[in-house]
C-alpha cells in the first residue's frame, strides 16, 4: 500500500496538520485534514511524476479569520501529493 504525504509546490517541504497555508485568493486558512487521492491514474505526459489525473485528492482547511470549514483541492493552496513518501 502505497503512503501519500502533502507537499509544497515550490519547495517540497511537507505540510502537516495546524499548518497555516494562504490560499489561491491570499486567505489565510489552517490544515485540519487530508484526503489522499484515491485513485493513482497515469502520470501527464510533461508534468511532475506525482501530478496523477485521476484524482488529486482533497485539503480540510478553517478559515484563520473566523474558523468556518472549507474543502479544497491542493491546488488552491499551493500544494500535492506525493506517493511513496518514507
Amino acid at each position: 500500500m502505497s503512503k501519500w504525504k502533502l507537499v509544497d509546490v515550490a519547495t517540497g517541504t511537507e505540510i502537516r496538520f495546524g499548518d497555516l497555508r494562504k490560499t489561491f485568493n491570499g486567505e489565510r486558512v489552517k490544515i485540519t485534514g487530508f484526503v489522499p487521492p484515491h485513485k493513482a491514474g497515469s502520470p501527464f505526459t510533461g508534468f511532475p511524476s506525482s501530478y496523477r489525473a485521476a484524482s488529486t485528492g482533497k485539503v480540510f482547511v478553517n478559515f484563520a479569520s473566523d474558523g468556518a470549514p472549507a474543502v479544497y483541492f491542493p491546488s488552491a493552496i499551493d500544494a500535492r501529493y506525493d506517493e511513496g513518501a518514507s
